[in-house]
């Protein structure tokens, strides 16, 4: 994932893929549900979980890229094959690399990216504000609550769920 964004239903795509589809259609294509706008914003938390990774990654796997470039050229239809599946089991080791990703907070090793910036504790209903950033919406309510009094933030947008990140939390409680 390149640039991930999240749209107004909560979910993270990759910016290219879903303004192409908004551009033919304004249904999620998660749930189906009318968006009522083509506003995207940026998933910061998940761009920079992705970064970590490939970046850590990178590094051990500099000689293997290069012998795979050079054997791109002859098999290029056969990797065209298999393409599909290599795509699920890289995205499963992402996953699988974001959950080993840890460190130490207080007793316990919690994924950074798992904690709210503004209060530094679990994100219980991770949103996403406007400048792209997950917060606790309970924490972001308190704030908003002295400002203007609504479901807004500063900037008076919605705040949106980010329900990948959810979805990470939800396995990491299952793992622990």
């Amino acid at each position: 994932m390149v640039d991930p964004v999240i749209a107004e239903d909560g979910y993270t795509y990759e910016r290219v893929v879903i303004s192409r589809w908004i551009s033919k259609s304004l249904v999620s294509p998660m749930t189906g549900k009318l968006l009522s706008k083509k506003e995207l914003r940026s998933n910061i938390v998940i761009r920079n979980q992705v970064r970590r990774v490939f970046s850590s990654s990178s590094s051990s796997t500099t000689t293997t890229n290069k012998h795979l470039r050079r054997r791109r050229s002859v098999r290029t239809s056969k990797r065209k094959r298999k393409n599909e599946g290599d795509e699920e089991r890289r995205t499963r080791d992402v996953r699988q690399r974001l959950l080993e990703e840890r460190f130490d907070n207080d007793e316990t090793k919690v994924p950074r990216s798992f904690l709210c910036p503004l209060t530094s504790k679990l994100f219980v209903d991770p949103v996403v504000a406007d400048n792209g950033l997950s917060y606790e919406k309970s924490a972001l309510m308190r704030i908003s609550k002295k400002s203007n009094g609504s479901e807004k933030n500063n900037t008076g947008n919605l705040l949106w769920p980010n329900k990948l990140l959810m979805s990470q939390i939800r396995n990491y409680r299952l793992t622990e």
